[in-house]
């Protein structure tokens, strides 16, 4: 598999840092909203939360809904492999750390592969997807954590 540098050399998937606002009463991020490029409809929001450090949710994809994250509290590693027949960069992976205190949304695009590891215990992921998820697993195609050998969900040392 080859290593992206970047999410946003997947086509469709973006990592756009977000504004907080703070003041004497405590700080507001403004997560998504409706002028979101490619956010068309809206679909469902729900928010899951990781007890432990080290808990991979992966991997999964969509034929046509669109999903953005956000990190509430903590931090997760995510990752993305772009399995789109037409993509230029198909079979290619990219990896990025997410994290509360520094408020960012990726979106990902039909097509793309992606699961996510909570680096922190109690790690707060937001989801909100542009269609709603059904529990017949329409649009959903699931693959297990350790699909592609080698994928690096540890801590990378630097």
């Amino acid at each position: 598999m080859k290593r992206l540098a970047r999410v946003e050399e997947i086509p469709g998937a973006r990592l756009t840092p977000l504004r907080t606002h703070v003041d004497d009463r405590g700080h507001l991020t403004v997560v998504l909203r409706n002028d979101q490029p490619d956010l068309r409809r809206f679909g469902q929001v729900y928010v899951v939360v990781s007890p432990v450090a080290g808990t991979i949710r992966a991997w999964h994809k969509h034929s046509r809904l669109w999903d953005w994250f956000f990190i509430g509290r903590g931090s997760a590693k995510f990752g993305l492999v772009d399995d789109r027949p037409d993509s230029a960069v198909r079979g290619a992976f990219a990896t990025v750390t997410l994290c509360a205190s520094a408020p960012a949304l990726l979106a990902v695009p039909p097509g793309v592969l992606h699961g996510w590891m909570s680096l922190e215990d109690e790690t707060q992921l937001v989801s909100t997807a542009d269609h709603r998820y059904d529990e017949d697993g329409w649009d959903e195609e699931r693959l297990p954590y350790d699909h592609f050998p080698g994928f690096p969900w540890h801590v990378e040392h630097r």
